[in-house]
């Protein structure tokens, strides 16, 4: 191991023994000299949500927990829930909407005890889900030309699941379990069956017969964030299901104090990015720019459009680049992509871009083995385990002790070239004998040693044909 990658393993083991700490101190109780030295806190408050629970209710027992997710961003908003706080979901439970209205913290020199979402009782994961669902065939209206149309708006009653969502932005749909996403901007695009547009209500899709004959359960992702996150939160045991953006995202401006652990992200994107009409993304964990301090680690994140983990965003005057954010054991499986990296700016001093951040000891498969791949419009390179996009910061990213198994089209896209700083090494990558190592380069695990020699990247890592 060079000297380089021992120093980045060492500042790595320093960061997360010291943020797993720091969250686990903030539930523990104060010894006594620590009870000398710094001011109480408040006591950490516990409230529980249930699909059986009562919104007029206290929240504070499993008795007189709440039943919905708009009741917690209520309470979340008027600052009623609050950083020191567990909110706890019911095993076995599945809640529709999405989380925010989560304030955010006016600088990193605040460290309060974090807001913690977690599980309690015993059963399945907790799900937060984001579909709208339709499954009763008087809800559908025909439209002519085997188009059916549905009203999507803010509890319209035609629908059941998210009915608090007034977003109507679809990024695909499941019908009976098989995910469609084909999403279209006219009417007149609409050609085979399950073809759909809902860039304005009402959704309308093509279908032979009523979307719901038969007893067809027809679910919408609508393009909401499903945990829209801040800093200082640790959230852990939850299922993500069925969002049209993406499964967690931090804000533009960064985070820090952010801790995301045993989490399962599934289902994920498709809905029209912002800003840009036309564009479609979805990301199961996105890292904004300015981030610190943030742990990803034994989460699970499959079928997304896009990343399955990614850190992206432009400079700005006080959003500079990010510092110790590491993934660590997680799972990747028929995302797209499984670990995306682009960044922009002119500041390339001291401080800027990458500081002691690594993607480490995760398990990626099947990248481009999901629906996003299939339906994309600009797929040429992109079904690929790395994606690196515009990397203008300093990028001294440790992407070591993973393993990489099969790509649709590559092992790694580089639309710049390689940055002489990156840190790529000591991985496992299984490859089918003809799948190219890097995007527009001739290089395959039979010639693994040219590439590495070439790159001035992977030496030391093991390629394998499948």
């Amino acid at each position: 191991m060079s000297k380089s990658n021992t120093s980045s393993l060492s500042r790595r083991t320093l960061l997360t023994t010291a943020l797993g700490a720091s969250i686990a101190g903030a539930l523990a109780p104060a010894s006594p000299s620590q009870a000398a030295t710094r001011q109480p806190s408040p006591e950490r408050r516990f409230f529980y949500l249930a699909s059986t629970g009562d919104n007029s209710a206290d929240g504070r027992t499993p008795a007189t927990a709440w039943r919905s997710l708009n009741r917690l961003g209520t309470a979340l908003y008027t600052g009623a829930v609050t950083r020191g706080d567990s909110v706890l979901f019911r095993r076995g439970d599945t809640f529709y909407g999405h989380i925010e209205h989560i304030p955010a913290l006016e600088s990193t020199a605040e460290t309060p005890a974090p807001l913690v979402l977690d599980a309690y009782g015993e059963g399945d994961r907790p799900v937060i889900c984001g579909y709208k669902i339709c499954d009763d065939p008087t809800q559908w209206k025909p439209v002519g030309d085997g188009l059916w149309s549905l009203d999507l708006t803010l509890r319209s009653g035609a629908y059941t699941g998210n009915v608090d969502s007034q977003n109507v932005d679809v990024g695909f749909v499941k019908v009976d379990g098989m995910i469609h996403g084909q999403k279209r901007w006219s009417r007149s695009e609409l050609v085979n069956d399950w073809d759909f547009v809902s860039n304005a209500n009402p959704f309308v899709i093509r279908s032979q017969e009523n979307p719901s004959l038969h007893g067809r359960r027809v679910e919408m992702a609508v393009g909401e964030h499903l945990i829209a996150s801040q800093s200082g939160m640790a959230v852990s045991g939850l299922e993500l299901r069925g969002g049209g953006a993406h499964g967690v995202r931090t804000p533009s401006g960064g985070v820090h104090n952010l801790h995301l652990s045993d989490l399962v992200i599934t289902e994920i994107g498709g809905g029209e990015l912002f800003g840009s009409p036309g564009a479609r993304f979805g990301n199961g964990i996105e890292i904004g720019i300015g981030a610190s301090g943030v742990l990803v680690e034994n989460c699970s994140v499959s079928q997304c459009y896009d990343v399955a983990f990614t850190c992206q965003g432009p400079q700005t005057p006080t959003a500079r680049g990010w510092r110790d954010v590491v993934f660590r054991g997680n799972t990747a499986v028929d995302n797209t992509q499984s670990f995306e990296v682009w960044s922009s700016g002119t500041d390339r001093g001291p401080g800027s871009g990458f500081v002691d951040c690594a993607f480490v000891d995760n398990v990626c498969s099947n990248a481009g083995g999901g629906w996003g791949a299939r339906v994309r419009p600009d797929n040429v390179g992109k079904s690929t385990h790395l994606l690196f996009y515009g990397m203008e910061l300093p990028s001294p990213i440790d992407i070591s002790g993973n393993t990489f198994r099969y790509a649709a089209q590559n092992y790694a896209y580089f639309r710049a070239g390689i940055p002489p700083e990156l840190r790529l090494d000591r991985n496992t990558i299984e490859l089918d004998p003809t799948t190219p190592l890097q995007f527009g380069k001739p290089f395959t695990v039979a010639t693994a040693a040219e590439w590495t020699a070439a790159a001035g990247v992977e030496r030391n890592s093991r390629f394998t044909a499948r």
